[in-house]
């Protein structure tokens, strides 16, 4: 379970480095991680998604997929 103080604090980041027009909380739970809820029952922290700015068509194809989309100029080489 997400800790409120950490979700907020995502939020709050999120919103100033991505404009808040482009933040969003999930209506409902997701399962995404489950091995992550262990860390989160001793340690206060959040689980956060993070976009690739694919289209509604491109969503069935998420990463884990077996056939997964990406934007290939969202991801930067350094």
């Amino acid at each position: 379970m997400n800790d409120e103080e950490a979700a907020g604090r995502v939020l709050s980041v999120a919103a100033e480095v991505l404009g808040h027009k482009r933040v969003a909380t999930m209506p409902t739970p997701a399962m995404g991680a489950e091995d992550f809820s262990y860390v989160l029952q001793r340690v206060p922290g959040t689980m956060m998604f993070l976009g690739g700015g694919l289209s509604l068509a491109d969503r069935r194809y998420r990463v884990g997929a077996p056939r997964p989309a990406a934007r290939e100029k969202l991801v930067a080489a350094q």
